[in-house]
């Protein structure tokens, strides 16, 4: 079921003449794994044993390859090359409308679907399970110290909990704080939450104006656009954890919790702060800015903490989840069929990635159809 072959995109970096002046180029290498042999080939040659790779773990970052295999057609010859693995996702299961903040719980990814107003699960086999249905649209999902479920009520911008006898009720109400419609949500270990929220019509804009107008809205003035982040505390209070935020999405704790990673979707950045022990944040730093030095961008959704030091990022712009290590370095990526809104970290031993994709974001024509897919990967 899982994608047995990759791709890695070797990114060849060399001085041209004067130190400091950079350049850079690419050639596809193909990792194979067939009953557990491994073997490396560069544009269909097989390439020698003395190709090494080096790294930490799993995320293997540099690749030594011999000089006859044409990496550095100019400049100063080297063999260091900076590594991006590529990896093609399977559809696990198809016909959902829009999901979102999948979670790994209890061996198996719970996800909420916006327009069929439910928190489902689903195992590795595909299986779906409706766990609550609720009269809104749901999104961030986590749970209480003591197992009870709360689910964001898009709409109503409430957080809401399920009881362990499986009534729903207010756990807090967000209005004050939101300003559209509330969306993901992160809870720590002692029941304190942080929701974050749209800021502004976000998608009637684009229906009015364009994707190219908000853009550039954004870069001339984007004070009217800017959102808060909620600090929920585990008996409902709502205060402002963080303001002057471009849609403050998906979000990861860092560090034993002392660090909240927040990814501003409309900021392209991974933006990090420190947090007390009250929950309150400060010394707000980039983390990982996601607009780079040749043009391209990622435009964070939703993320999640890979637990060695990088971060899985949905993009909301592209049919791709990739991984950013602190500064902004892409590692892997990700492909998905269609465009990935949000990412997960689990399986047994977590090394399952699930990706949320479909066609559009749009309310009106994602909420039409059922083209949403759950898709899988195992690294």
């Amino acid at each position: 079921m899982f994608a047995r072959y990759y791709q890695l995109d070797v990114h060849r970096k060399a001085e041209i003449g004067f130190p400091g002046l950079v350049t850079s180029w690419s050639q596809k290498f193909q990792h194979e794994a067939e009953s557990g042999n491994t073997r490396w080939k560069a544009e269909g040659r097989e390439i020698a044993s003395d190709l090494v790779i080096s790294g930490r773990g799993n995320t293997a970052q540099y690749l030594s390859i011999p000089p006859e295999y044409g990496l550095s057609p100019r400049g100063r010859t080297g063999k260091t090359c900076l590594m991006t693995t590529t990896l093609q996702a399977a559809v696990l299961a198809d016909g959902r409308y829009f999901c979102e903040a999948p979670r790994w719980h209890d061996g198996r990814f719970w996800f909420s679907d916006f327009y069929a107003h439910e928190v489902c699960s689903i195992g590795l086999d595909g299986d779906v399970r409706v766990e609550l249905t609720i009269d809104d649209q749901p999104s961030g999902l986590s749970w209480l110290p003591d197992g009870r479920l709360l689910v964001v009520a898009m709409i109503a911008r409430q957080v809401l909990r399920r009881e362990h006898d499986g009534s729903v009720i207010t756990h807090a109400d967000l209005n004050e704080v939101a300003t559209f419609l509330a969306n993901d949500m992160i809870v720590d270990d002692t029941g304190q939450a942080y929701v974050g929220n749209f800021g502004f019509d976000l998608h009637g804009y684009i229906n009015e104006h364009g994707i190219e107008a908000l853009f550039g809205a954004l870069f001339t003035d984007p004070a009217p656009f800017m959102a808060s982040l909620a600090l929920v505390t585990p008996t409902g209070g709502v205060t402002v954890a963080a303001d002057s935020l471009l849609f403050p999405n998906g979000m990861v704790l860092l560090d034993g919790g002392s660090t909240l990673v927040v990814a501003q979707t409309l900021g392209m950045e991974l933006t990090a702060f420190d947090r007390a022990t009250d929950g309150t944040l400060s010394n707000r730093r980039p983390w990982a800015s996601l607009v780079f030095a040749d043009g391209s961008m990622v435009v964070p959704d939703g993320i999640a903490d890979d637990g060695r030091g990088g971060i899985w990022v949905a993009n909301a712009l592209a049919r791709e989840v990739v991984r950013v290590e602190p500064g902004g370095e892409i590692t892997h990526r990700i492909t998905t069929s269609q465009t990935a809104f949000a990412c997960a970290v689990g399986g047994p031993e977590g090394r399952h990635i699930l990706a949320c994709t479909a066609p559009t974001s749009d309310d009106a024509l994602a909420g039409a159809t059922r083209n949403g897919r759950l898709e899988i990967v195992e690294i």
